[in-house]
């Protein structure tokens, strides 16, 4: 117990000490031409990012077709434009 005692009286110390004058005067280093070079470079990336990622996936109008077709690999329903129709009559062995 005495050992953890002085691990968070340690820790206490840390946290509560002065920052350090050369800390703040990098922090003060940073130029408005440094972040607009720093604001261009993170456009660039997101631009980047932007183009590796896939497509966005279409929106399915259920009410616009009769008939869907799963696309699996971008995970969407393609409906289908014009449907081969065969007569109930012409079908069997099919229980109603």
């Amino acid at each position: 117990a005495k050992g953890w005692k002085r691990f968070l009286c340690r820790r206490e110390r840390a946290d509560f000490r002065l920052p350090d004058p050369e800390r703040q005067i990098k922090r003060q280093d940073m130029t408005d031409s440094t972040l607009d070079a720093l604001n261009q470079k993170l456009d660039r990336l997101i631009e980047a990012v932007t183009r590796l990622a896939p497509p966005p996936v279409p929106q399915t109008d259920l009410a616009g077709a009769d008939c869907f077709v799963w696309q699996a690999d971008p995970g969407y329903l393609e409906p289908v434009r014009k449907v081969n129709r065969v007569d109930i009559g012409l079908i069997r062995g099919v229980d109603r």
